[in-house]
């Protein structure tokens, strides 16, 4: 039950390209999946689950709350690993919003490419320390590498997420009418109440929701992975008992 993953180690400042951990924790351009990936202990079943609620009732009004929850497992987040790479991929291919802080080799001063050899002599005076210096100025803000760069993507630890949260998974809010309000009206017994499904989840998930297993159109469940999956939905629902 846990994953096989390699681990992310940032970003090659010449090209943009990411780096990966070794199995020895060296950094590396090139990786070999089946000598280096290694396990980190992430579950992807929770080792804690479970629910509690309670009910309560004042003057004719009645609540009753139900929560429920995970803890110490992990997820999959196949739908930031399916946009982070342009390598075959189509025009109007989106891309998670991680990469709105991108490595760029694009020198925003004069527009050139800084992977270009021809500028890098023509501009740069053909010193890779100053092409370095330039990038890394020109990147110190950036937190993941260049898309454009990725033509294989390996199941990095950057996907693999914790699913642990605790979720309000139903409120209820009633109130009763007084009998002294029926007597004349023939009823027995008048109940307003409002019903809320999944109101609120705590979680530190970036997907849109981690109690989800889906890893493609053929493969609907998938423990431990969510790619693309539909959040549960958010209901309210208004009502009225009337009893006879």
């Amino acid at each position: 039950g846990e994953f096989f993953q390699v681990r992310f180690a940032g970003v090659d400042p010449m090209t943009g390209a990411p780096l990966y951990y070794d199995k020895d924790g060296n950094k590396t351009k090139k990786f070999n999946e089946e000598r280096d990936a290694v396990f980190l202990g992430k579950k992807r079943y929770a080792p804690w689950a479970g629910g509690f609620g309670f009910n309560a009732t004042f003057y004719g009004f009645d609540a009753s709350v139900f929560f429920n929850y995970q803890f110490g497992n992990k997820i999959v987040n196949g739908t930031k690993l399916g946009s982070s790479f342009f390598h075959d991929t189509r025009k109007g291919y989106n891309l998670n919003r991680d990469f709105l802080n991108r490595y760029t080799n694009i020198d925003p001063a004069n527009g050139l490419s800084l992977a270009n050899p021809t500028n890098v002599a023509q501009y740069y005076g053909g010193d890779e320390a100053n092409v370095i210096a330039r990038l890394n100025e020109i990147n110190a803000n950036a937190s993941i590498y260049n898309p454009v760069s990725v033509s294989k993507m390996y199941l990095l630890d950057y996907f693999v997420e914790s699913a642990s949260f605790l979720r309000l998974q139903n409120l209820t809010i009633g109130y009763t009418l007084p009998k002294s309000l029926l007597k004349n009206l023939f009823l027995n017994n008048v109940r307003f109440y409002f019903t809320g499904y999944n109101l609120l989840t705590i979680t530190g998930y970036s997907g849109n929701d981690p109690e989800v297993d889906s890893s493609s159109k053929k493969s609907r469940m998938s423990p431990g992975v969510d790619y693309a999956s539909y959040p549960k939905s958010r209901l309210y629902v208004f009502g009225v008992n009337v009893s006879f």
